[in-house]
């Protein structure tokens, strides 16, 4: 059985994609199955801010956003965004691109570095950043060590041309 269900922003907005996902988030809740929802875009928020606000508030245990959708989502900057966030789910995270991240858990605030990598391409660094945090949440890691694998997949999609990685990583690579 699943432990966490993933859902990116993008779809709560296409007639048909919002309905399929409320579905998937009413069976993940039956079953006691973690939500994370990936904010995915500023203009997204924008676009839908009361559906994104309804759907977090009442579904999501973990939320993914860059300092950008923070800031649209809550009005507010970084680590006071992080704050607003965790008052709606009990893991939240702000990633502030080659600063890190940060991630609020059950009260506590966590800042996560960056692994030093030659930047060539950013496509998927986000996604496998979300990636490499759920692992660790479906592991029980602790939060540090979540955000840390997560730093890790990410400076090395980075380092190469695509969005997957093309080697293993292990939590002996941190």
């Amino acid at each position: 059985m699943s432990k966490i269900l993933h859902l990116e922003g993008y779809l709560l907005e296409p007639p048909g994609m919002y309905e399929a996902a409320v579905k998937a988030m009413d069976i993940a809740v039956k079953n006691d199955v973690l939500i994370s929802i990936d904010m995915s875009d500023p203009a997204l928020i924008e676009r839908i801010f009361d559906r994104f606000k309804r759907v977090i508030s009442r579904y999501a245990h973990i939320v993914f956003a860059n300092e950008d959708e923070a800031k649209i989502f809550t009005g507010r900057e970084e680590k006071d965004a992080l704050s607003a966030l965790s008052e709606l789910c009990r893991f939240a995270v702000v990633k502030v691109g080659p600063r890190g991240s940060m991630i609020r858990f059950d009260g506590k605030v966590y800042d996560v570095p960056v692994y030093n990598a030659e930047v060539i391409n950013t496509n998927g660094a986000g996604d496998i950043y979300a990636a490499g945090v759920l692992f660790g949440i479906s592991r029980k890691y602790d939060p540090q060590l979540c955000g840390r694998l997560g730093s890790y997949a990410a400076s090395r999609v980075v380092a190469q041309r695509g969005a997957r990685i093309s080697e293993k990583v292990t939590i002996d690579d941190l």
